[in-house]
């Protein structure tokens, strides 16, 4: 895999992680539910792992590319961007959780 397309990875599960998270974000809003929220934390959990595997690809990627050293930082900041952005979501949905009457 050359720079190019580990960069274009990169964007990629950082928009399509993006993407995920915030429609189970809505998901919640419109259907509030345990189901939801168990589909919510595993997806959680694969996005994690897949965004720190590629994460670490592009770290690897930069050591040994010192022309497109910052094109590839850059991507990984991108990436890295997403961090915030699934906790103030899981913060806005334990929030939620915590007011939601489970058992009626």
């Amino acid at each position: 895999m050359d720079t190019y397309e580990k960069i274009q990875a990169g964007k990629m599960i950082a928009l399509i992680s993006f993407i995920f998270e915030t429609t189970i974000f809505v998901l919640y809003f419109l259907i509030p539910s345990y189901e939801v929220i168990l589909v919510g934390f595993a997806l959680f959990v694969l996005t994690v792992f897949f965004n720190i595997i590629v994460l670490l690809i592009l770290i690897y990627g930069a050591i040994k590319d010192k022309v497109n050293r910052n094109k590839i930082f850059l991507t990984g900041g991108v990436m890295f961007m997403n961090i915030p952005v699934i906790l103030i979501y899981g913060w806005i949905a334990l929030i939620l959780f915590d007011t939601m009457i489970l058992f009626e």
